[in-house]
């Protein structure tokens, strides 16, 4: 039998949903759970990811998640009323969507799905149950199913942020983006029962689910202030001070809906510090030491910590990123929604559980290695305007910053190859052949021609600058949707044009402007 919201059972529901079941003064959409026995039952004999995947659940349990489905919008007392009664009711609620989720401790692991419907519960299921499977060798999840919220907005309150602060970060729109660390949260610094500062970025990628087909829409959207109202934010707060739990919640006209429940890592504040600073969110504990580029990760966006050394700064993301997530279990330090500027070889620390960046002495070239294999055609270039600190243009010159399909000196995508499509100049040197498009490394690395396109879209960020630095062509053209600095920083080092969405342009030529700068200083310099 499921288990509804106010009668969850720890041992059988997990430990998510009985925190969820406990929450109170604040909104709870309604959810029931599959227990961890209805689970075994459900998928019978299936006990790894691929079987699950492809097992004929129990018409039995499926019958019952889709009677609870019908109900979910229904309070208990319309679900426990007479049958009569309970259709007329029932049959004038707009049962809507849910969110699927497995209720365990472990955050940032497991699948789940949003926006699901009853026509497709039961794929929606599978994957989410096989992808506790993938991590687990033994035992049955229990599943959560929730009512869904249309947001306005996404995000979370964590308790305890160093120190007795409360930190809440929300994005427009769904999580999503704030949970890949695809963009910049707004933040809000709770102390004292009062907000004591914000910060708001200059802009954010805004996700959304297109009603007509599913699918989601992206689209950047941008504001000079926060969106929620400091009195509700504060509200809020109050009504988690006396609890010793952290919370995820959607928010909507002026409303908060309480969609996850976690605590804190016990270890993740080991004393209380002065008031932080919203310049950036510390998302994992520990000593920040050593050099940018080397020890340390800076990058745009977020990565997982098997992709960087000691320690990794980025410009986006947040504390419930799923990176960050990521970094405390694995015991890396990271900050996240940076805003200050770092540079290649500059030496730095930043002190357990702060987020001020202390710049060492000792700072290296920044300009890297493997100059050599630079093409001659780019190093012909004219450097005139490069000749002295004072005559640095405002605009991207040496590296070419290009719209896809768009107009006069731009680059048009048309067939016959790839994904049916060429690449090309409307203007100079002509399309590339379709040997030139590489969407694999073992293409880069076996490549021998003039002409490449090197679409970044199609690669895994494990292994991309490499591939930048090691192809080597007159001309050499990265397209790319939305690169970290790291990257676009080595595609002006090795004479890279480089081509993405007009919707990623501004932020684009900025990120390659201010890597050009760099770059001709250290040259000047040398």
């Amino acid at each position: 039998m499921v288990q509804w919201k106010g009668e969850i059972s720890k041992e059988k529901s997990g430990r998510k949903a009985a925190l969820l079941d406990q929450v109170s003064g604040l909104n709870v959409p309604n959810f029931f759970t599959l227990t961890k026995k209805d689970v075994e039952t459900l998928v019978g004999d299936a006990q790894d990811p691929e079987q699950v995947l492809n097992t004929n659940l129990s018409s039995d349990i499926i019958d019952e998640i889709r009677s609870a489905y019908k109900q979910i919008g229904m309070s208990s007392e319309v679900r426990e009323a007479s049958g009569k009664a309970k259709s007329l009711v029932g049959g004038q609620r707009d049962t809507g969507r849910v969110a699927i989720r497995v209720s365990n401790d472990t955050r940032g692991i497991y699948d789940y799905k949003l926006n699901v419907g009853l026509s497709n519960i039961e794929n929606a299921l599978k994957k989410v149950i096989s992808s506790y499977y993938r991590k687990n060798d033994s035992g049955s999840p229990a599943i959560i199913v929730q009512k869904m919220v249309e947001p306005g907005h996404t995000g979370a309150a964590i308790n305890g942020y160093l120190g007795n602060y409360t930190l809440v970060e929300s994005v427009e729109g769904l999580g999503i983006s704030l949970e890949e660390g695809i963009t910049s949260p707004e933040t809000y610094l709770v102390g004292n029962n009062e907000v004591i500062d914000d910060n708001a970025p200059e802009s954010q990628i805004k996700i959304t689910r297109n009603p007509m087909n599913g699918q989601h829409r992206r689209k950047r959207t941008g504001g000079d202030s926060t969106s929620i109202p400091h009195s509700k934010i504060t509200e809020m707060c109050e009504e988690l001070a006396d609890n010793n739990y952290s919370i995820k919640f959607v928010y909507k006209r002026g409303t908060f809906y309480v969609v996850d429940v976690f605590q804190t890592e016990k270890d993740y504040n080991p004393f209380e510090s002065n008031k932080p600073s919203l310049n950036a969110v510390r998302v994992s504990p520990g000593k920040i030491e050593g050099r940018v580029g080397r020890d340390i990760r800076f990058s745009e966006q977020t990565h997982p910590p098997e992709s960087y050394s000691k320690a990794l700064i980025a410009r986006k993301g947040g504390f419930t990123s799923t990176d960050a997530q990521k970094a405390r279990k694995e015991g890396k330090p990271a900050i996240f929604n940076y805003s200050g500027e770092l540079e290649e070889g500059q030496n730095l620390t930043v002190e357990e559980g702060s987020v001020e960046i202390q710049q060492s002495k000792g700072r290296r070239n920044s300009r890297g290695g493997n100059r050599s294999r630079r093409s001659t055609s780019r190093e012909e270039r004219p450097r005139e305007d490069s000749s002295s600190p004072a005559s640095l243009s405002e605009t991207v010159s040496a590296t070419e910053v290009l719209p896809i399909d768009g107009n006069g000196r731009s680059v048009h995508l048309s067939p016959p190859f790839g994904e049916g499509y060429s690449v090309g100049y409307s203007d100079r040197e002509g399309a590339v052949s379709s040997e030139g498009y590489l969407t694999e490394y073992s293409e880069v690395f076996a490549f021998d021609g003039k002409k490449a396109v090197l679409d970044a879209r199609k690669l895994s960020d494990r292994g991309l600058e490499e591939a930048v630095r090691y192809l080597d062509a007159d001309l050499k053209i990265l397209l790319v949707e939305q690169p970290d600095q790291g990257l676009v920083r080595e595609a002006v080092r090795q004479r890279f044009d480089v081509i993405a969405s007009q919707i990623d342009l501004d932020t684009l030529e900025k990120a390659v402007l201010r890597e050009e700068k760099k770059f001709i200083m250290d040259n000047l310099a040398d």
